[in-house]
């Protein structure tokens, strides 16, 4: 800016340029690099909320790239909107997930249409899986439910077994 030389000290010119180049540092991280293979049965690829009719067969790399996203879920919705996760409830036998490489700028913009269920972003992609295998470059901090599973390289994400409840005393309920 013309001018600010004359109204900002060398000593705050400085300052300012250097939390300028921290905060974009912080908004925008280098993304990390993934290989996401299918491991389960046939991954079904989601476009436009529906699953589309090409299966991705078991040892297929459904993502490969930049990353700024791996997200699984079986919830319908989240509680705001039904059917924010709709394609998560096409399937019993899969789980839905959302990987792309979208900017951190695109993913605000997108917020409230992934909250309605629609495509939030063109850079995001989703699947409906039993298993994957998400490999990466660089080793990340990894969280799964809310708990932090520490710094990783390499995880799966499969479905497990159903829960099956009984009673084994007292009355039926």
């Amino acid at each position: 800016v013309r001018g600010a030389r004359r109204l900002v000290p060398d000593g705050a010119r400085s300052a300012l340029s250097i939390a300028r180049r921290c905060v974009q540092g912080l908004a925008a991280p280098p993304r990390v690099h993934a290989v996401i293979t299918n491991l389960g049965a046939p991954a079904i690829e989601v476009a436009r909320g529906a699953p589309t009719r090409t299966p991705i067969a078991t040892g297929d790399v459904l993502w490969r790239g930049a990353c700024t996203l791996v997200a699984g879920s079986t919830l319908p919705d989240l509680g705001l909107d039904p059917g924010s996760l709709a394609p998560a409830a096409v399937r019993g036998d899969r789980f839905q997930l959302r990987c792309g490489d979208a900017g951190w700028r695109e993913l605000l913009r997108g917020a409230p249409a992934a909250f309605r269920g629609d495509q939030p972003s063109s850079g995001l992609h989703d699947f409906l899986c039993n298993h994957v295998q998400i490999q990466l470059v660089d080793e990340i901090c990894v969280e799964a439910g809310g708990e932090l599973l520490g710094r990783r390289r390499g995880f799966e994400i499969a479905l497990g077994d159903p829960v099956i409840l009984a009673s084994l005393g007292g009355e039926p309920r």
